[in-house]
């Protein structure tokens, strides 16, 4: 179906077209002049891994060592992303989203890890708000939500506060930045809904028309059936051809016949003055 023949379909059914593009242009410019902005602000939260297990000879100089118990199970894993991710999980959890949302952070923040292939790890943590106050105050609440997450998940295995893996804030949510992709996104879903929407009730119109108008629908259906036929072998049937042939010999017998009679009767009256 080329542009021509599609404006012609929704002209054809511009009682459901019109109402569809008018709907469309009504959601788009309330994507882009009412619904209210969405602003963004930006944290980073590096984990910094714990001292060693005191050496023999840092035992002889403090004594105090040996009686500090080192074991902490999140170390023991040697990979410090593993606990970054099992703190992005337990920030992200209904829960953690319930209660924060009680202090005013909107449910829309977002927590991931860094893509950058740095030891140690870095989280990202990400306020969301219509304000960049809100944006601002999610992204602070957010970080600190993800640091007693950490502290809580050692503690609950007895890890002593000298070999805690600690949180670091890298980067602060100082400011907030207008979200342009947000409303991009949204707009976008708006005029793909709308297209959907649109094509699919111009064909279900074009195939009632078929079924209440066959022979429309035939005829509509293509200049290019024509041309089709046009380009298809013609098969003729043989007696039909001999019937059609017997005929047109006839006729040319009877118009000799009747010139004949005709010249005869031109030449009577010269015979009979003779």
């Amino acid at each position: 179906m080329d542009l021509i023949s599609i404006v012609r379909a929704m002209w054809r059914h511009r009682l459901v077209s019109i109402p569809i593009i008018l709907l469309t242009a009504v959601g788009a410019i309330y994507v882009m002049a009412v619904k209210p902005p969405v602003y963004e602000a930006n944290s980073e939260l590096l984990l910094l891994s714990p001292p060693s297990p005191p050496t023999p000879s840092q035992i002889a100089t403090d004594p105090k060592l040996r009686k500090i118990p080192y074991n902490n199970p999140y170390v023991n894993f040697g990979d410090l992303p593993i606990v970054a991710d099992a703190v992005q999980t337990v920030v992200t959890s209904a829960a953690a989203q319930e209660a924060l949302a009680k202090q005013g952070v909107n449910p829309d923040y977002q927590v991931t890890l860094s893509d950058a292939t740095s030891t140690p790890p870095l989280i990202e943590i990400t306020g969301i708000g219509k304000t960049p106050e809100q944006a601002i105050l999610g992204a602070k609440l957010v970080t600190q939500a993800a640091n007693s997450d950490l502290y809580q998940l050692q503690k609950a295995q007895g890890v002593n506060n000298y070999y805690l893996i600690r949180g670091t804030v890298l980067v602060k949510p100082d400011t907030a930045q207008l979200s342009v992709s947000g409303k991009l996104r949204t707009l976008v879903a708006v005029f793909a809904l709308g297209t959907i929407l649109l094509f699919v009730s111009i064909s279900v119109m074009d195939v009632a028309d078929r079924r209440r108008n066959p022979a429309r629908g035939g005829i509509r259906a293509s200049g290019r059936g024509r041309r089709d036929k046009s380009d298809q072998a013609v098969v003729v049937d043989p007696d039909r051809a001999q019937q059609v042939l017997a005929n047109g010999q006839a006729q040319d017998d009877r118009r000799r016949e009747a010139r004949a009679h005709m010249a005869r009767l031109k030449n009577a009256p010269n015979k009979s003055e003779r």
